[in-house]
């Protein structure tokens, strides 16, 4: 009786396949991620179960705990958000402005926001803040 001869593994197993397939898979990730631009001031707004995402509107307020203030991509000065607002509003005419406030900011803070924001001829306003929808309940 004649038994066939047990398959022997070749000394060095071609790594190449597997090379290419992480190499896919490292590329198919870089392609399909989504890469955005850091807002120039940390701010973690509160979270909403109420409405989804929205797009980013034309002009963006960023305000931290301790009272930095950024418009758009720059950091700017209190006192000076008036000015560049009127400014602003002089070339583009009702544009909307989000503002996108840290959760510990206080709401005196953001009521003293609104104030100089309407001095300064803004119509539309909206409040950014996180969906809460799928976060676990923390007391």
């Amino acid at each position: 009786m004649k038994l066939a001869t047990p398959y022997r593994r070749r000394e060095g197993e071609h790594l190449g396949p597997l090379v290419d397939v992480v190499f896919l898979l490292l590329l198919f990730f870089l392609l399909v991620g989504h890469i955005t631009v850091p807002d120039p001031l940390s701010v973690e707004p509160p979270h909403s179960t109420a409405a989804g995402p929205m797009d980013q509107g034309k002009i963006l307020i960023l305000l931290t705990t301790n009272g930095r203030m950024a418009l758009n991509d720059e950091e700017v000065e209190y006192h000076a958000l008036g000015a560049l607002l009127k400014k602003r509003l002089a070339t583009t005419p009702n544009p909307r402005v989000d503002v996108k406030a840290d959760a510990g900011v206080a709401t005196g803070e953001i009521i003293k926001l609104m104030h100089v924001l309407r001095d300064a001829g803004v119509q539309d306003v909206r409040l950014l803040t996180q969906s809460a929808i799928g976060r676990e309940h923390r007391p």
